[in-house]
């Protein structure tokens, strides 16, 4: 019956489903763990728009403070379509106790609880408990003293997190023949396994941001971040970091040369500026182009005020601020703790990606199709044919230098026993790095005559 034959539509191919590709678009969002409500029984969840943060709030499943963040990246212009909101649940708080062991006069004993430091002159008529009592007031009035119990017996200090799962930095150091040590009577329970949960469950997502901005909590998402090839953004409001410190966040971050770990300082931990920076500059999709960092302009975002020798500071450690730029809000200067531009990491993660999901999609069409990619000439070339191709995209988009990206591939004479008996071939490019111009230099010169 000729007349029905538009009820009914085939599609036939020999190619394999596509390979899924690494989207490099969206921003994970961790609120503070133990905070979402009851019916965020997700480990993630996605948001597009700010109806649906309204509705999440009105039903509980996200805090105020969660929706303001996501608000944020929201107002950014441009911006990402898709934000995500992770899910880490609360364990067992973690408990450190600093002790006061011995004290002379004129010895300093300085503590540093999650990266803010105090510190204490012994003086004459201290002993161990009356240095004990100073360091807990001391202790006590610090910005982020209201995340923590603080509590003092004698000449023990104990401390413990308010919010369970979240580990804390707590360091005492002391001059002279004063003495103090600290140990941890009840670690947090490991958060990655909450990390991995999410990664598990949806890991399309690239960047990382997180509520609580505590030393403990940046250390232990950032060696996650590294492990697992995400962007982690780590805003600080610790003096140390913009200071002369060397054992502060960003020094011991950038000792470790993290990669993909950003950090950026703000003094309000609630001004989410790790949250906007992302969610503007990854909407440039690196498939079509790419984008520097600095300069970035955000809405919602108050620029801070730094020293000259602040802001010094911050760049010899591989750190990022928000300044105003000639009357404008600007981050400056877009890098990782490693000091690898962040423009950078994305190039060199999207063309791993895109060259692994290419391989990966022309071993799948292939074998499925009951045929092979014979050990030869003329098969070695469609594996290199695939990284051309990716190639002269990442040339096209901006990643590399036109005409740069050089493939090099073996003969099927070259090679060796070994990996014809393993079935592989060796490839190898090279590409010059597109960059980008940030900074400008002019001279000039001028006289009261013209010349000749």
């Amino acid at each position: 019956m000729p007349e029905l034959n538009n009820n009914v539509t085939v599609n036939v191919s020999t190619d394999n489903p596509p390979v899924s590709a690494a989207n490099f678009g969206v921003p994970l969002y961790l609120p503070t763990p133990g905070t979402l409500g009851v019916g965020f029984t997700e480990r993630i969840r996605f948001y597009t728009d700010t109806d649906g943060v309204a509705a999440d709030l009105a039903s509980g499943d996200i805090t105020a403070s969660v929706a303001d963040a996501l608000e944020i990246a929201l107002q950014q212009t441009p911006r990402v379509t898709t934000l995500a909101v992770g899910r880490v649940d609360a364990g067992t708080t973690e408990e450190k106790t600093l002790t006061i062991t011995a004290v002379t006069a004129d010895d300093v004993v300085t503590a540093w609880l999650d990266g803010h430091k105090v510190e204490h002159t012994v003086t004459g008529i201290d002993d161990v408990d009356s240095v004990a009592l100073a360091l807990d007031a001391l202790l006590s009035a610090l910005p982020n003293a209201a995340k923590f119990d603080i509590s003092n017996a004698t000449n023990v200090i104990t401390i413990f997190r308010l919010i369970g799962s979240v580990p804390f930095d707590l360091v005492v150091e002391t001059t002279g023949t004063s003495t103090a040590a600290v140990a941890t009577s009840s670690p947090a329970p490991d958060a990655t396994i909450d990390l991995d949960a999410i990664l598990a469950e949806n890991g399309g997502f690239y960047a990382v941001i997180s509520e609580d901005k505590g030393d403990g909590w940046h250390k232990l998402v950032s060696a996650w971040a590294e492990t697992n090839r995400r962007l982690y953004f780590a805003q600080s409001n610790t003096p140390g970091v913009k200071g002369s410190d060397t054992d502060d966040l960003l020094s011991v971050l950038g000792g470790l040369a993290r990669e993909f770990t950003v950090i950026t300082q703000h003094a309000s931990d609630t001004d989410e500026q790790s949250e906007a920076w992302p969610a503007k500059k990854l909407e440039a999709n690196p498939d079509v182009k790419t984008t520097a960092w600095a300069y970035a302009t955000l809405a919602g975002i108050t620029p801070g005020t730094f020293t000259q020798t602040e802001r010094q500071n911050l760049e010899g450690k591989n750190g990022n601020l928000y300044w105003l730029f000639y009357g404008f809000g600007s981050m400056w200067p877009g890098v990782t703790c490693a000091g690898r531009k962040i423009d950078v990491r994305i190039s060199l993660d999207w063309t791993k990606a895109r060259i692994e999901e290419g391989l990966a999609q022309l071993f799948l069409t292939v074998y499925n199709a009951n045929s092979k990619i014979p050990l030869t000439d003329e098969g070695i070339s469609q594996g290199a044919a695939v990284i051309k191709s990716v190639g002269r995209q990442g040339e096209v988009a901006g990643h590399y230098v036109e005409g740069t990206f050089v493939v090099t591939q073996p003969l099927a004479s070259e090679v060796l026993g070994p990996d014809r008996d393993a079935r592989t071939v060796r490839y190898e490019f090279t590409a010059q790095l597109a960059g980008a111009i940030e900074k400008t230099f002019v001279n000039g010169f001028v006289s009261t005559t013209l010349p000749g």
